[in-house]
């Protein structure tokens, strides 16, 4: 069930992390029947997170575009997992468990994108980088500093003194990417979609953005060349958009789905399996 990084646990970057959700269940799955297709989604707090109905997210639009389009009956195993070096293990796991037919792998650009003073505390000094952390993202801080005459000065001369940290490095969550993947196409005849990170539109300042896009492009060059050479669909239709472009489907934050991303991302997850059905269909 639901475990957790606890206070003081070190993650593969040597950053000790709080309370870090590693593997849960997503808080509302369909009912499992009797279905002619099984599908695994390894998924992100998208899938869960937010106010968009359930019915209405990309995971439950997905599932509703392969069933119009196969024609089959899906049931669906959804895990909300953080990527770590437990994750790969776990995927085996669950393919072992629940012995899919598809599987859809979503993966996620915020650890490697967002550095920030807390992170790079966290590995030095834990208790103040966990009360950084904490304070950084209570709603009046981080509404109201950013306000404060001054205060982009005060952050840029806290982050040159201190430094900045991501909570993965992206060579990291590219091994960790690739392991998952590997694990599936393991399997015989079990199809495979991946979905590309975002691009960090949610990084706004300018030079952290500059240095975000790089990170950014270390974790999804190397993952899109590898699914060409394994011939694993990849979903990326996003990666050539402008920013404007891109924020229209997101949220305030810039980092989560609204409800025009949701039915987007909904059709093209939903596209990316079936094709992966189809190949698994003519190579059996």
């Amino acid at each position: 069930m639901a475990r957790d990084l606890r206070p003081g646990t070190l993650s593969l970057t040597g950053v000790r992390v709080l309370q870090v959700p590693v593997f849960r269940v997503a808080a509302k799955q369909r009912v499992p029947y009797s279905a002619s297709m099984r599908l695994l989604r390894v998924s992100t707090s998208e899938e869960t997170d937010g106010d968009t109905p359930s019915e209405e997210r990309f995971g439950a639009i997905a599932t509703d575009v392969l069933e119009r389009s196969t024609g089959e009956r899906v049931e669906v195993l959804t895990r909300v997992g953080w990527p770590d070096a437990r994750l790969p293990v776990a995927v085996d796991r669950w393919l072992n468990d629940f012995r899919p037919d598809l599987v859809y792998f979503k993966t996620m650009s915020f650890p490697v994108c967002v550095q920030t003073v807390a992170t790079r505390l966290l590995g030095t000094h834990t208790r103040l980088g966990a009360i950084a952390g904490t304070a950084g993202r209570m709603p009046v801080v981080a509404r109201a500093f950013p306000r404060i005459p001054g205060a982009g000065g005060v952050q840029r001369l806290v982050r040159r003194s201190v430094g900045v940290a991501a909570l993965i490095e992206p060579e990291e969550m590219v091994r960790i990417v690739e392991a998952c993947i590997r694990a599936v196409v393991r399997r015989e005849n079990v199809g495979l979609a991946v979905r590309a990170p975002y691009r960090p539109v949610y990084v706004v300042a300018p030079g952290a953005r500059i240095v975000a896009d790089a990170r950014w492009a270390a974790f999804h060059e190397p993952v899109a060349a590898l699914c060409r050479s394994l011939s694993v669909e990849y979903v990326d239709e996003e990666v050539d958009w402008d920013d404007e472009r891109t924020l229209r489907l997101r949220a305030p934050d810039g980092l989560h789905l609204n409800a025009a991303g949701h039915r987007a991302h909904g059709q093209a997850d939903g596209d990316a399996p079936v094709r992966a059905w189809r190949r698994c269909a003519v190579l059996s």
